[in-house]
């Protein structure tokens, strides 16, 4: 028996029997619907030998099936007109497709035999080595890239979040179909899959069809809490003419007040073009062209960082003017004004974004992963609208209440500016 919640006015939710989690939200309006498949494992939860096994088996399910061929497989997506892909990231593996709504049920088949029935081909497997290797050494050519990939690196050495996800010239070259097959048919489960369609779709119909299909069931541990190490530097040698600087920290708090809240401070200080970072540094000194301040939320962390890259002639200023800029935020918090503008901005774009399809589908998504249906998007919106300067300023002194910044820093010569932040 499955057990229904109403999410939204047109959006529902399904635990069915198989172990899918079905969220639907029906829009009559459109003629089109976003699909997506949800794993909810990646890079984090391989083990040290796995190391880039989730990307590997991301690219091999456009390989073939036990019915379709590679080709054959293209054609039928190209056929019903709609746009296929997929990624892997640390905690999911996702294929999604925006479809026209009359093709909605081909296209969800199509996905089910990728998520059920891939055959990770031997020949298949040694062509698609190449590949990725080729995406391992683009990545290596884009210090942005790269940096942040060592961040996660340096902050997380002993879990799995801070492996690379697309793991190693070494791991790769030693996968073969058996290793693949085995990880496939062990990650690959019911139980572990959310399908979100935000839409022109027949609710009904659609949790049918989903109900009548065998999953592999497969238990997945998911590893507790990544702790952030106490290491404050990192340096990497590389040739760009710019020095590349990402600091951050980790924070374990997860409420939807918080992650909302947060987000709202990120845009005061470096996450947008009007932020104090971004006009500081770039507008009014024009120290640097790259600034910005960020936020990753993961299962039970949550990420805050800065970065930038500069000559290494301004190196030291510019250290200090972020500094300094932090420094006021520490002692004088945020004001008024910020706060209504970014709270506008931030609704603003949540209203935006409420008309695209594959937005919809993983705001449904998400709010389901990290909250467990506990607030939806009027919530959200209420959370935000309702924030006040001392809930910004309470994070303020949660985020800079210790000095346990990482910070790494890729530079050209041995003898670049050095500093504390």
């Amino acid at each position: 028996m499955s057990t229904n919640m109403k999410l939204f006015e047109n959006t529902e939710i399904h635990i069915l029997e198989n172990g899918i989690t079905l969220i639907m939200e029906h829009l009559p309006h459109y003629y089109t619907s976003a699909i997506s498949f949800f794993l909810k494992s990646g890079s984090r939860d391989e083990t040290d030998y796995e190391s880039g096994y989730s990307h590997f088996v991301e690219h091999m399910l456009f390989k073939g099936t036990l019915t379709e061929g590679k080709l054959s497989l293209s054609e039928k997506f190209d056929h019903i007109g709609g746009h296929v892909n997929a990624y892997t990231s640390q905690e999911e593996i996702v294929i999604y497709n925006l479809v026209p709504s009359i093709h909605l049920e081909e296209s969800l088949l199509l996905m089910t035999d990728m998520f059920n029935n891939s055959i990770m081909d031997q020949q298949e497997i040694n062509l698609e080595k190449d590949v990725i290797i080729n995406e391992l050494n683009m990545t290596n050519d884009e210090p942005q890239e790269k940096i942040l990939e060592d961040f996660f690196q340096n902050i997380f050495p002993d879990s799995g979040l801070g492996r690379p996800i697309i793991g190693s010239e070494k791991t790769i070259k030693t996968i073969d179909s058996q290793k693949l097959i085995r990880f496939y048919n062990n990650t690959f489960s019911g139980s572990n899959l959310i399908i979100s369609i935000a839409g022109n779709c027949n609710t009904d119909r659609i949790k049918n069809i989903v109900s009548a299909i065998q999953f592999r069931k497969a238990k997945l541990i998911h590893e507790d809490i990544a702790l952030q190490t106490k290491k404050q530097w990192g340096f990497t040698k590389m040739s760009s003419e710019l020095i590349h600087v990402l600091s951050g920290r980790v924070l374990y708090k997860k409420d939807p007040q918080f992650y909302f809240r947060i987000s709202l401070l990120n845009m005061i200080l470096g996450g947008s073009m009007s932020s104090r970072l971004f006009q500081k540094i770039r507008d009014n000194l024009g120290l640097c062209y790259t600034i910005n301040s960020d936020i990753d939320h993961f299962r039970n962390e949550t990420i805050f960082s800065v970065y930038y890259s500069v000559m290494p002639s301004k190196l030291e200023k510019t250290a200090k003017t972020i500094q300094d800029a932090i420094n006021e935020i520490i002692v004088k918090g945020i004001t008024e004004e910020e706060l209504y503008k970014v709270k506008k901005q931030k609704i603003g774009q949540m209203i935006l974004s409420s008309d695209q399809l594959t937005k919809r589908m993983n705001s449904n998504l998400y709010y389901n992963l990290y909250y467990k249906n506990a607030i939806n998007k009027n919530d959200a919106i209420k959370i935000i609208d309702e924030t006040n300067v001392s809930d910004i300023n309470e994070i303020i002194s949660l985020l800079f209440s210790t000095d346990s910044y990482t910070q790494l820093l890729y530079k050209k010569k041995p003898k670049d500016a050095l500093w504390k932040l």
